[in-house]
């Protein structure tokens, strides 16, 4: 990291939230694909290369900017040094910003944002648009309609001749969307558009009064680059008004307008013309320009710097205060704008191989449909005699065909929505709109091929009208579809393949129809249109190729990889902008911190001081956050008044690599100190108020003192995505067992949460499958460490939410920093082999590779041990996790991710999301149906596990599965170690458990079986009392099959081993055995035949050992876990070869 970077990832850790707190953007706040936290973390290069066709979702709603302040000084080693310290570049960043985030404008609830406005409000705004874009577009083949009129009138006897116009027009709008665009950057859509719009009505006026050719090309050009305003900058406004959900709706509605422009401008111009001459058919389109400056006027500023600006002034000067100020305050200069316009987008024409094909592609497509405004008047009007009126209806064919395609926009995009989607976004990839272009492609040739073969006299006139269906249909999907795949493929670089595109489909246009006459003339309309037709169909590989083979060719392309590498970069920053921001919130908003940069010598140090100047003089006496062991005689500077405190210097690294291994290094230890001193409160706080109402419900039982307990009022457990936690407006209620109340609420996740869940695990997933299995290790060392800090709190926790023995809590907590280690140390064992090979001078390898982001569903049994074990044996060999953390412990999970993230786990690793019990079944299947979710770890019930599988099959995931539902068999009956163990089992997680471990122990007795210890206590709901049944050997009660999930036992007495092991096996399920034997030659031939995954000999059925495999058979599961084998479970083998 070099030394300029390392600055701007302090600069990016020190935005601040507006309420001035130094905390992160919280959850709950939108932040768009363009954020302020992100804009501080670009780079020039990045500011330089978004596109200038900013839309208003890229630019509001996000966070505040404080724009921090950043400051190097230079200071002498005065004696306050550590031994060997050289002169060292201070970094001193201050959250106290030169602009105050209390006087940021931005959009509150004034109803100022356009996204907010009424939906009616929205509709008109499209209607005006769509219309103001019809009139300019209908200008230019309006023309062709008074062609024979002007040829008269001027005496001109080439058609070609006066064909220019259609030229020149075209050449303008090419030339006006490049000049234009980058003024409504700089001054708002509004202003650019009254300003175009009246020069565009004005020039209308010299062509229509015109005594001479030359002067309507003249005019109709300069004209044409007013117009261009709408055909640039429409798209913008739509997008401006129109949030994310609704943007491709609004666009269709939108593009009635420019794709049926082309077709009402012959049919308009023909009636005009015939009834009223040649100049009319532009006084008709100056009123109509009129029309659309007036329905311009009406509407308000869109575009959300330019409001923002405005805002800001405006409120500079009302309340006489120079500090209000909005992040878009300093304008984009408009040379380098026009510059960066018009060098990329030829840039990309040249040099892109996506842009070369698409854009030559589409622009013979747009240059035949330009044509056609001149071979339809030759085919109706020269050859059947028609009216110049008349000739306009002929377009008609091709209007409808647009309409058809955007209204069935709709059916279009549920089969877009079909394909494979990117793991990353969730969406269908950019060759999926492609899949639309290849049926337009297939369209256009076989409209025109109708056509060519329909347009005689011969022929009835409906034939060649309706051929313009398909034609137009064809066209209309291959312009909208085709822009879409750019956008989606060149992302911030989309404004400028698109410009490049539209550059040299006006040039076919313009061009194309010149030919028009002369071609016709020499081939006849028969083989001129069959010639058209075939070219059309040679360009059908086009569109093919780029939707078999698009992925390949978007990955070879220099620029996509460079922008590819450019997002992951910022993405990256974000993150540690993200992450130092979390460790540097200590002090508040009414403090200034004075961050002294680590080297690899000293560890790091953090110190505040007060912000207020008054309090200046107690800056001595101030708390040190972290300070580092002091040497002797190192003293830090005495502070100074009205100013940061001077920190002495310290050594620098000899280059960058070796200040950001510091920095890495350092870093992590220190915050690994501040978290071992701060977050057993933050433990504490999460479990004190459920601790107290657990402890009053113990003192309710042993009083038998009815008492009514209130629920908490605490915030409910959040979401945890990105490391960042989410709250949802759906919460459910988490209710204490022992006295029926609600112990505090938790946010249920919605589909869109999990969706969102699932993209960053996959995010995540890309960089951590590539972290050294030292730093993999480390991470899972310091959870341990972690768990062991907070043992109290976290089996506090349990106690809590499932109403467990302490006893029961703490070796959860004991077993899981064992588990934890184990796994840790395992890690490098996780290693491929090198077998051999039938192939001479040929070796192979089998690496063992991480399979990606795992879904983990823990249960409430066990709550800590089981979740830690899974998500920590899928982290340690490089998988990221999304945790469907229990409804019944939400509290005890979150305490986990929490961990993780404290202990250094990078944003999207291990990620939380919960929801009600309802909605379980839709919400687990969003998440295994998910692209990026590779494999499902499930510990629970078989016949959820069954439910689980089914899904898992639909989407071809595979699952690692440890199933309940199994009676624990004992072999010797010890009734007094049952009443023992009553005096102090728990209670109940909920009231449905304890009913349904109630209802099988009276299935057994209602069915004759004898109770040898314990019952059924039918006055305390949520009370187990530890039971022991004896069966017969034929027994057929529940309790066989189903786990209680209470202190039960079942005892059968038998006379032989074989009946023994037929009796075991007879079970659906097979988890734990154990035999009690002091023969171990018996022991090892029943523990071969026993069908268990696990059997143990004169020991407890449910013992494990971190070091050895765990696993079911038959309904109680597949796969292992623990030990080696647990990290097996997430890697898939890669065979490779290497030939001599």
């Amino acid at each position: 990291m070099s030394h300029s970077d390392y600055d701007k990832d302090i600069a990016a850790v020190n935005t601040l939230s507006r309420d001035g707190k130094g905390t992160l953007p919280s959850s709950g706040s939108h932040i768009s694909d363009k954020s302020r936290v992100s804009e501080d973390i670009e780079t020039e290069d990045d500011r330089t290369s978004v596109s200038s066709a900013s839309t208003h979702s890229d630019s509001i709603n996000s966070t505040a900017d404080q724009r921090p302040s950043i400051h190097h000084t230079w200071s002498r080693n005065t004696g306050n040094s550590w031994p060997g310290d050289k002169d060292e570049a201070i970094t001193t960043v201050t959250t106290n910003a030169t602009q105050d985030p209390r006087f940021e404008v931005d959009f509150d609830d004034d109803g100022e944002n356009p996204q907010d406005w009424p939906t009616a409000k929205k509709a008109l705004v499209i209607f005006f648009m769509s219309f103001s874009t019809l009139v300019v577009v209908m200008y230019s083949t309006s023309y062709t309609s008074g062609i024979p009129g002007m040829m008269a009138t001027f005496g001109i006897q080439s058609k070609t001749l006066v064909i220019l116009g259609i030229t020149t027009y075209l050449c303008g709008l090419a030339i006006g969307s490049l000049l234009l665009a980058p003024l409504s950057e700089m001054y708002g859509r509004r202003p650019v558009y009254l300003i175009a719009v009246a020069a565009f009505t004005i020039l209308i006026v010299p062509c229509a009064l015109s005594n001479n050719l030359p002067q309507i090309l003249v005019m109709r050009f300069f004209g044409a680059i007013a117009g261009a305003a709408m055909i640039s900058n429409a798209p913008g406004t739509v997008s401006d008004i129109s949030k994310e959900d609704y943007r491709a709706l609004a666009f269709s509605i939108w593009s009635l307008g420019p794709m049926n422009g082309p077709v009402v401008g012959p049919l308009v111009g023909g009636f005009v013309f015939q009834a009223l001459g040649w100049r009319w058919t532009n006084w008709v389109v100056m009123i109509g320009s009129g029309a659309s400056w007036f329905m311009v006027f009406l509407i308000k500023e869109t575009y959300a710097p330019a409001i923002l600006r405005a805002k800001s002034a405006k409120k500079r000067k009302d309340t006489s205060e120079p500090r209000y100020y909005s992040r878009y305050d300093e304008k984009k200069a408009f040379w380098p704008l026009l510059r960066e316009n018009l060098y990329r987008p030829l840039s990309m024409a040249i040099h892109e191989p996506i842009c070369i094909f698409w854009d030559v592609y589409i622009a013979l497509v747009y240059g035949v449909l330009y044509l056609c405004f001149v071979s339809y008047p030759i085919v109706f009007g020269e050859l059947r005699g028609w009216s110049p009126g008349l000739v306009g209806l002929g377009y008609m064919g091709i209007g409808i065909g647009g309409v058809v395609t955007i209204a069935s926009e709709p059916l279009l995009r549920r089969m877009i929505n079909a394909h494979k989607k990117d793991p990353e976004t969730g969406k269908p990839y950019p060759e999926a709109m492609v899949s639309v272009v290849v049926i337009a492609a297939v369209c256009v040739p076989v409209g025109e091929m109708i056509f060519a073969w329909t347009c005689t006299p011969n022929v009835h006139w409906i034939f060649p009208l309706l051929a313009g269906i398909p034609f137009g249909a064809g066209n209309c999907g291959v312009f909208i579809y085709a822009s879409n795949y750019l956008v989606h493929s060149y992302g911030i670089y989309a404004a400028s393949a698109l410009a490049g595109n539209a550059v040299l489909r006006s040039a076919m246009g313009g061009a194309l129809p010149l030919a028009g006459p002369k071609m016709y003339q020499t081939l006849g309309p028969h083989w001129s249109a069959t010639m058209l037709s075939l070219i059309e169909f040679a360009m059908i590989p086009i569109p093919v190729v780029f939707y078999l083979y698009g992925h390949k060719i978007r990955e070879k392309s220099a620029l996509i990889r460079q922008m590819r590498e450019d997002r992951e970069k910022l993405e990256n920053r974000k993150r540690r902008a993200a992450d130092r921001a979390e460790r540097l919130k200590v002090g508040g908003g009414d403090e200034k911190m004075l961050y002294s940069a680590p080297t690899h010598n000293r560890p790091y140090s953090l110190v505040t001081y007060p912000r207020s100047t008054k309090d200046a003089h107690h800056a001595s006496s101030a708390p040190s956050i972290l300070q580092p062991p002091t040497p002797q005689g190192y003293t830090p500077a005495a502070p100074q008044a009205q100013a940061l405190p001077t920190w002495s210097p310290c050594q620098t690294p000899h280059n960058s690599t070796e200040r950001d291994h510091a920095l890495r290094t350092t870093a992590s230890v220190a915050v690994a100190n501040v978290v071992m001193e701060k977050e057993s409160n933050k433990i504490e706080e999460l479990s004190n108020t459920t601790i107290k109402n657990t402890e009053t419900s113990s003192q309710q039982r042993n009083s038998n003192t009815p008492t009514t307990m209130s629920s908490t009022t605490d915030s409910p457990v959040p979401l945890w995505i990105d490391n960042t936690p989410i709250e949802t407006s759906a919460t459910f209620p988490v209710t204490q067992a022992t006295s029926g109340t609600v112990a505090h609420h938790a946010c249920s996740a919605s589909p869109q949460e999990a969706t969102s869940a699932c993209a960053s695990s996959w995010r995540a997933f890309k960089s951590w499958r590539n972290s050294t299995h030292t730093t993999r290790r480390d991470l899972i060392l310091r959870v341990a460490s972690y768990y062991e800090t907070h043992a109290s709190s976290l089996q506090r926790l349990q106690i809590s939410e499932t109403s467990c023995t302490e006893a029961w809590a703490r070796m959860n907590t004991t077993l899981s920093v064992s588990y934890l280690r184990e796994i840790a140390a395992q890690i490098s064992s996780v290693a491929g082999v090198i077998p051999p090979t039938e192939k001479p001078n040929t070796t192979g390898f089998v690496f063992k590779e991480p399979v990606g982001p795992i879904l983990c569903i823990a249960p409430w049994n066990g709550a800590l041990i089981l979740a830690t074990r899974g998500i920590a044996s899928a982290i340690a060999v490089g998988c990221s996790v999304v945790f469907k953390a229990s409804e019944l412990c939400p509290k005890t999970h979150s305490a986990i991710t929490h961990a993780f993230k404290e202990c250094g786990a990078p944003p999207g690793l291990l990620n939380q999301i919960q929801c009600a019990r309802e909605d379980a079944g839709p919400l687990t299947e969003t998440l295994i149906a998910h692209e990026a979710i590779r494999k499902i770890e499930f510990i629970g019930s078989a016949a959820v596990g069954r439910k689980i599988m089914a899904i898992a099959a639909r989407y071809l995931k595979p699952v690692l599965m440890e199933l309940g539902e199994v009676a624990e068999q004992f072999q010797a009956l010890l009734v007094e170690a049952m009443a023992d163990v009553g005096k102090g089992a728990g209670d109940a997680v909920s009231v449905d458990i304890a009913r349904h471990a109630g209802d099988m122990i009276r299935d057994a007795r209602d069915k004759g079986e004898t109770i040898l210890a314990g019952q059924v206590d039918d006055e305390h709901a949520c009370r187990l009392t530890p039971t022991l049944v004896l069966h017969p050997q034929n027994s057929d009660t529940r309790i066989l099959d189903e786990e209680t999930f209470g202190p039960s036992a079942s005892l059968y007495i038998v006379k032989e081993d074989a009946d023994a092991v037929a009796l075991a096996n007879r079970s659906a399920y097979g988890l734990n055995a154990t035999v009690w034997t002091r023969d171990m030659a018996r022991f090892m031939k029943m523990s071969r035949e026993l069908e268990y995954g696990q059997v143990h000999a004169n020991s407890i059925s449910v013992y494990t050992s971190p070091t050895g495999s765990q696993g079911g058979v038959k309904g109680s599961g597949f796969g292992r876990m623990n030990g080696t084998w647990g990290l097996d479970e997430f890697v898939v083998e890669k065979f490779v070869t290497w030939c001599d």
